[in-house]
């Protein structure tokens, strides 16, 4: 048994996995063959935790997971809590797509370890660095700093970026009319982002000093439990006294997902220049009934926290981008209200009208059908880290 399983971990190639494991068979999933590193922790994993070696040799979960997991073991200060949790994690590893899955494993690392969570996050800031150089007549940027700064500065990108492609597109439309396509745009996309970073750069100058600041442009999602604990670590309230949630349902991130220690969460909170949405353990929202047609507004950026993504299988459209509809129509009596919300793209939300649907079940799963009724894939927790259903209040 042990020799086997030891093979198993270091004869794994990064061609073999399932698909709904996220390990596919094509390299660009998976990226090239694992290094000497990753194959010894993903051995050392497999002696230590038998089981593993069992999910591998049977190909319920792929090699990518499996050093997902071997670097959480390998972590110097949560690694010998994985035992503890490792059942759940092998069964979140079968069910989820591996960036999901990767995403949810450092929501376990990062709050398991607080203490170096919060330290991680003060040294990210304090290194936080940014070089514009002009060499050889070619400009070069770069730099790095926290995730919550980085999440900031991505958002407000955004919202530049689609002014520039508003901008192409409208153009575009004028010269060619219905054939045009993105194809047929005057710039690329790196173009288009250089030229938004130069907008917003001139819009900076041209601010008064003492110009009022936007509304918050980025929301952070994070479950109550973890927020408690964290404000709890800090002096700043007393130990929460509910049950531990589950692994899935543990939450600290942008809309969009990017992962933030707790302690960046709280200090948001405090500091109020970045929303934080705090979700209880059954996801509770506020029910607008049927007085209102669409989502939008609040609701409607409260909603996007149901998940990160299109929750259309294998599709990865960040929330911000994504479309907020009824799971049961509005015409046929399905109420605006957060347990009947569905995050789709557009490209997606438009498949509904053909016959395709989608819906929720009581474990937090989604599903999505063909119209002649046959599931597009085995129902998966898609995406975790999402709320539960959000019940009507």
């Amino acid at each position: 048994m042990y020799r086997s399983q030891v093979d198993a971990a270091m004869a794994l190639s990064p061609r073999m996995g399932t698909g709904r494991s996220g390990a596919c068979c094509a390299p660009s999933c998976v990226g090239p063959r694992p290094r000497s590193g990753r194959r010894t922790q993903t051995a050392r994993l497999v002696v230590e935790h038998p089981g593993v070696g069992d999910h591998l040799a049977d190909g319920r979960i792929g090699v990518a997971q499996a050093h997902t997991l071997a670097r959480a073991g390998a972590h110097p200060r949560v690694g010998r809590q994985l035992g503890d949790h490792l059942p759940v994690l092998l069964d979140h590893a079968i069910q989820f797509e591996h960036a999901d899955f990767e995403r949810l494993v450092g929501h376990w690392r990062r709050i398991a370890d607080a203490d170096g969570a919060h330290r991680d996050a003060a040294a990210n800031h304090a290194n936080r660095r940014l070089a514009v150089v002009a060499a050889g007549g070619v400009g070069h940027v770069s730099g790095s700093g926290g995730a919550l700064d980085t999440a900031e500065l991505i958002e407000i990108l955004r919202h530049y970026e689609d002014a520039e492609f508003r901008l192409d597109w409208d153009a575009c439309r004028h010269e060619h009319g219905q054939a045009a396509t993105p194809a047929l745009l005057a710039r690329t996309d790196a173009q288009r982002r250089w030229d938004a970073l130069m907008a917003m750069a001139r819009d900076a100058a041209a601010a008064p000093a003492d110009a009022r600041r936007p509304e918050p442009l980025v929301t952070l999602a994070v479950d109550v439990h973890t927020f408690q604990t964290e404000l709890a670590r800090l002096g700043l309230a007393a130990e929460p006294d509910t049950p531990e949630p589950s692994i899935d349902q543990l939450r600290c991130e942008t809309e969009n997902g990017t992962p933030v220690a707790p302690v960046e969460a709280v200090l948001a909170a405090v500091e109020g220049r970045i929303r934080t949405a705090v979700y209880d353990a059954d996801g509770n929202l506020v029910d607008f009934g049927r007085r209102k047609r669409l989502f939008n507004g609040v609701v409607a950026q409260l909603l996007k926290l149901i998940a990160p993504r299109c929750v259309w299988p294998g599709c990865h459209r960040p929330a911000t981008t994504c479309q907020i509809d009824h799971i049961e129509e509005f015409h046929a009596g399905g109420p605006t209200a957060p347990s009947n919300a569905s995050l789709l793209c557009g490209y997606h939300n438009r498949l509904k009208h053909h016959g395709y649907r989608v819906w929720r079940d009581a474990e937090r799963r989604w599903h999505t059908y063909r119209p002649d009724g046959t599931e597009i894939a085995p129902p998966i927790n898609g995406p975790p880290g999402g709320s539960p259903v959000p019940r009507a209040a």
